[in-house]
């Protein structure tokens, strides 16, 4: 007589399968977003019932302004593993909120018809926290106006 035994080995990993790239707006005076997404799907040859386990990122997780790769992966009962990558991009579409100085009524300098004017310059804010270019008409100092009114 004889007998042997015969061993099967689960070598294939999972397959995971990730959303597309998620696109979503800043909330409102924010410089993130909490954005949403459905699960990565898996499957696999002997397990069923995986779940895809966050790397990095969990749906409703605060997110930065920018492109922000997410990751997931899932390993089966033999240690075979999968991954996936997608991304999830937050957009600023937020406009700079702007206070401009109050106008200006002065006078004309000593003996000449023209008066020198200086202003503080306006107040930004913006949501993103990031650094706003002022790009004016005129600059905040040594500007010289003649009689009457000139917007700027």
């Amino acid at each position: 007589s004889c007998s042997f035994s015969v061993t099967v080995l689960d070598d294939e990993a999972p397959v995971l399968t990730c959303p597309a790239n998620v696109i979503i707006n800043t909330r409102a005076g924010k410089p993130f977003a909490r954005p949403s997404w459905p699960l990565p799907t898996v499957s696999d040859n002997v397990d069923s019932g995986l779940v895809p386990q966050a790397l990095n990122f969990q749906p409703g997780d605060q997110m930065p302004i920018g492109k922000t790769p997410v990751v997931y992966t899932a390993t089966d009962a033999a240690g075979n593993s999968d991954s996936c990558t997608f991304a999830v991009v937050v957009v600023d579409q937020e406009a700079p909120r702007v206070t401009c100085p109050a106008n200006v009524v002065t006078t004309t300098d000593t003996d000449s018809p023209m008066a020198t004017v200086h202003w503080p310059e306006p107040d930004f804010l913006d949501n993103s926290e990031g650094l706003v270019t002022l790009v004016g008409s005129r600059q905040a100092h040594d500007n010289t106006f003649a009689i009457g009114i000139t917007t700027v």
